[in-house]
């Protein structure tokens, strides 16, 4: 691993000795002594716990695999196929994941860092007069305070069917949107499902909800601030800038809406694929909106991208995180009918900026060997992390990081992993600040990881 030779000094230290270097790591990245406060009274909560993780010297933490007990009742282990799913990891290192349960439950769980796994929700658990949580789960989204942000769909036996909740560090779980309630923004909506979700350092949660329009089932975006006040980001109907006119076609039945992202600053990034109206061609394009202002384009289909002759983006791909604090944004796009493709940021109202292109020469690999197939990236900290299958090389696929236009290896498949063997399909990545949080799909056993992935002074 490239990076966590330089990482180790730092990294392995005692526990004690770890608060003040991450004092003066928060300090020097530009956040306030209260914020860093704030952050110290988590931490000391996170270090009188006992060590779940087993640490390797090189920064990797894996902190859970097939075959583990769950912090559940009756008792149950995580089992089952793709018993890891959509991992977030916040700039603690805290990770919070979706898993199987050997009887068939499906929960959402925490990993603060440096102890034990803790439950947030499982099927079966019932929610005040709400109901009973289903397997029907989505998100979770958690930020630097430990809240924990997610949706269950499918709930029986209460008032509701479809719920977005938070559940803060110290707190019980609590309902912020229910199907049922009025959707603003919309001619008497009424929300009836909710979707995928992001969350911010302030408590702001944006998410993708269904609400139904004079009986019409349409799909949106929504802002919960962290006050509980719910507003419209997008609607059916609203204009689209930089598509020659075109309007967001808001009906479920005509395409899909990915996102949200969102940041500190309020910003809100999606990416519908129905647009109506206007000169065509622009659907799946990202387009944001910032705080109360107007929607702007961010990042459209047929724009340039710089040093390939002129070839133009025909498809945009976009992981978790996407949208840092300075509204720029990280994807990878494809061009030359989806044969080609690059890592790129985009910062609003600006030039793309290519950091590496597909078929390429891979780091820290065998002379030849190259990229070939980019996953998704999630963008934090001025840095792309990004998963690639590896042509030429022993190891068949790894995690890379991309800074201003060159790519650094971090893992590779055939690397060693902690408690022996070497990974087999590094998948469901999410990188905040120095983490990155991984799962060895169809490993042996299958398990969740988080690794010190890359340099940088600025916690964002």
């Amino acid at each position: 691993m490239e990076v966590g030779s330089r990482l180790t000094s730092e990294e392995t230290l005692t526990k004690t000795r770890g608060v003040s270097m991450k004092i003066l790591k928060m300090s020097r990245a530009g956040f306030g002594w209260g914020t860093v406060a704030a952050m110290l009274l988590l931490g000391t909560v996170w270090l009188a716990g006992t060590a779940n993780a087993q640490e390797e010297p090189d920064g990797i933490v894996r902190l859970v695999t097939n075959g583990d007990s769950a912090p559940v009742t009756p008792a149950a282990t995580f089992s089952g196929t793709f018993e890891f799913d959509e991992p977030m990891v916040n700039v603690l290192g805290d990770v919070a994941f979706l898993g199987n349960l050997s009887d068939s439950r499906v929960g959402l769980f925490l990993v603060p860092n440096g102890t034990t796994i803790a439950k947030v929700a499982v099927s079966g658990d019932a929610i005040g007069t709400l109901g009973t949580l289903s397997t029907d789960f989505d998100g979770p989204a958690i930020n630097h305070q430990r809240s924990v942000a997610f949706v269950n769909r499918g709930m029986t036996g209460g008032s509701t069917t479809a719920t977005l909740f938070v559940k803060k560090w110290g707190q019980p779980v609590k309902a912020l949107l229910k199907q049922g309630d009025s959707a603003p923004g919309t001619a008497s909506g009424i929300f009836t499902s909710f979707d995928d979700l992001a969350i911010n350092n302030i408590g702001d949660i944006a998410v993708i909800a269904e609400y139904t329009e004079a009986a019409t089932p349409k799909v949106g975006v929504f802002m919960v601030s962290h006050l509980g006040n719910v507003s419209a980001v997008l609607v059916d109907g609203n204009a689209l800038p930089g598509t020659g006119g075109g309007v967001y076609d808001g009906l479920t039945a005509d395409g899909f809406l990915d996102g949200p992202w969102i940041n500190d600053k309020g910003a809100v990034a999606f990416q519908p694929e129905a647009i109506t109206g206007g000169t065509g061609g622009f659907g799946e394009s990202v387009f944001v909106r910032v705080g109360k202002g107007p929607i702007q384009s961010l990042l459209l289909m047929g724009e340039t991208v710089p040093g390939t002759g002129g070839k133009t983006v025909d498809g945009i791909n976009l992981g978790r995180p996407a949208l840092d604090n300075s509204n720029t944004l990280g994807a990878k796009v494809t061009f030359s009918a989806g044969a080609e493709s690059a890592m790129v940021t985009k910062p609003l109202g600006l030039t793309m900026n290519v950091c590496v292109q597909d078929l390429t020469s891979a780091p820290d690999t065998a002379f030849g060997a190259t990229f070939d197939g980019f996953a998704a990236p999630s963008f934090s900290n001025h840095v792309l992390t990004f998963f690639s299958d590896i042509l030429g090389d022993a190891s068949t696929n790894g995690l890379f990081y991309c800074q201003q236009v060159t790519a650094h290896e971090s893992i590779l498949s055939a690397d060693t992993k902690p408690g022996g063997g070497t990974y087999n399909t590094l998948e469901e990545s999410s990188t905040i600040g120095n983490f990155n949080v991984f799962v060895d799909e169809e490993g042996s056993p299958e398990g969740l990881y988080r690794v010190n992935v890359q340099p940088g002074s600025s916690l964002n």
